[in-house]
């Protein structure tokens, strides 16, 4: 049988023309349950639960062999839980998105107690489990969307999908080549990993799909890229964390695969030409959130797990190739978004939860192995962010946020001393944005942006009073980059 490939963006549809996913309805703007850029495999069966309109999905290696066990379960869309146990020793997840719409996530890897509870509040792109195989025979997660009830045929970031009930020839392809290959825009919080060295703003591209990694330099004025190496690394990787040893030093990453605790720590080559492998082990394979910080001149990161509010603060060793944590606590499970950021010579740590609209800044102070976190600033936002990307402009802070439901933008001030933010520009933009890079260019702020499902990428400047943002530049890359 052809092999039948579905990049699910807008109306694109390689297999075949299909009808309107909304045709039924107010359907919410579901999105594969995987991490972002990941490609799976769906099928069905005759006699499939609730009927034919559910699919098995796992990832799958060149050689078909399953390898989803341990993989992120997203959440398709912002919803509440509705179940959360054991059915037939099936873990299974409900979630109701509202207007008669629910989802169903299953055979999830088991933990007790249980973490997610009935009444909590989801975002969309929130993490809920791991891909597992309670109840069942192979690793997959079995997924339904589900209408007043009624199992429908299943539509992703707008677009239905081939594997459904009136569609005979989608039965029976589990661990086939016919199986239907289905890439994921669930890409909350996806920021490229970018970095600068020596005036020149480098970003690392990655297709966990594939494995196809890149390294971009920014052409003068943010006018585009060019390609500085390429390269080829394993599937499944799903955190990727820049840092400099020393002001002005050399640049290096961390880089993490959430389904086995995979980690590496890498030294990133002057001039973009690749990298090198400093060390390479495993950490807990929980980490949902990584992010960098610099206290006393001191490099460290913040490792957090959503779904229990797991959190470290690890010290980053002085040769570039290990860290030793040096803080450890739980925080509340649920962050979507979790920003460090520096106002003069003070430390905050802003932390915003999609499902829920909660937000807190944190001022960390200490240093060495002395690291303390004390709350100055709560409040309450809208719902929904998926992306808040931290950015310099003239001197000042800002979050540039985004809504991926709905293509709703704002740029956020942060005000001093960590005292909340204020609105200084309230935009409208397409929907479909999956990658966002900031780069301070001139003193002003500019951010690269991607569409991982038609490779719509552009360069943003803000305006100098930061009431919008003009485009510099924009173009078509190839699709699938995280």
């Amino acid at each position: 049988m052809k092999l039948q490939t579905t990049l699910l963006f807008g109306s694109i549809l390689i297999a075949n023309a299909m009808p309107s996913a909304h045709a039924a309805g107010p359907r919410p703007l579901f999105q594969f349950p995987a991490e972002c850029g990941q490609i799976w495999d769906a099928s069905t069966y005759d006699g499939h639960w609730p009927d034919q309109d559910s699919i098995d999905i796992t990832v799958r290696d060149a050689n078909l062999a399953n390898i989803g066990a341990g993989e992120p379960v997203l959440a398709s869309a912002a919803g509440k839980v509705t179940f959360a146990g054991l059915v037939n020793d099936e873990y299974r997840i409900y979630l109701d998105h509202g207007d008669g719409w629910v989802t169903h996530y299953i055979h999830l890897e088991t933990e007790n107690p249980l973490p997610i509870t009935v009444g909590r509040q989801i975002a969309q792109g929130e993490q809920i489990g791991r891909t597992g195989k309670s109840g069942a025979q192979a690793i997959h997660q079995h997924y339904s969307q589900l209408q007043d009830g009624k199992a429908v045929r299943i539509a992703f970031a707008g677009s239905l999908i081939n594997t459904h009930a009136g569609n005979a020839s989608s039965y029976g392809t589990w661990g086939k080549s016919s199986a239907e290959k289905i890439i994921s825009l669930n890409c909350a919080g996806n920021t490229f990993m970018g970095w600068t060295q020596s005036g020149d703003h480098y970003n690392l591209l990655y297709k966990p799909g594939s494995g196809q990694a890149k390294i971009v330099r920014m052409n003068p004025n943010g006018a585009g890229v060019t390609a500085t190496w390429n390269g080829t690394w394993s599937t499944g990787w799903t955190n990727f964390v820049p840092y400099h040893l020393a002001t002005g030093g050399h640049p290096h990453a961390i880089v993490y695969k959430s389904s086995t605790g995979q980690v590496s720590f890498l030294r990133l080559n002057l001039q973009g030409a690749g990298v090198t492998t400093l060390s390479s082990g495993t950490w807990y394979k929980g980490w949902t959130d990584f992010v960098p910080l610099t206290l006393a001149g001191d490099k460290y990161f913040i490792a957090y797990d959503s779904i229990h509010g797991y959190a470290n603060i690890d010290r980053i060793h002085s040769t570039g190739d290990g860290s030793t944590a040096v803080y450890k606590r739980t925080w509340e499970p649920g962050r979507t978004a979790i920003i460090p950021y520096q106002l003069g010579n003070a430390q905050y740590l802003l932390m915003y939860k999609g499902g829920t609209g909660e937000v807190e800044i944190d001022q960390i102070t200490g240093s060495g192995g002395n690291i303390a976190v004390s709350e100055v600033w709560s409040g309450t936002w809208t719902q929904g962010w998926t992306n808040l990307v931290p950015v310099s402009h003239l001197g000042q802070r800002f979050l540039l946020g985004y809504k991926a439901a709905t293509g709703d933008a704002k740029l956020f001030k942060l005000k001093a001393n960590g005292q909340g933010v204020e609105t200084t520009a309230d935009m409208g933009w397409t929907r479909g944005w999956t990658a966002f890079s900031p780069m301070l260019i001139g003193g002003k702020a500019h951010v690269l942006l991607y569409k991982l499902g038609n490779g719509e990428a552009k360069v943003v400047r803000f305006k100098d009073d930061a009431s919008g943002v003009d485009t510099v530049w924009e173009g078509t890359w190839t699709t699938g980059w995280k």
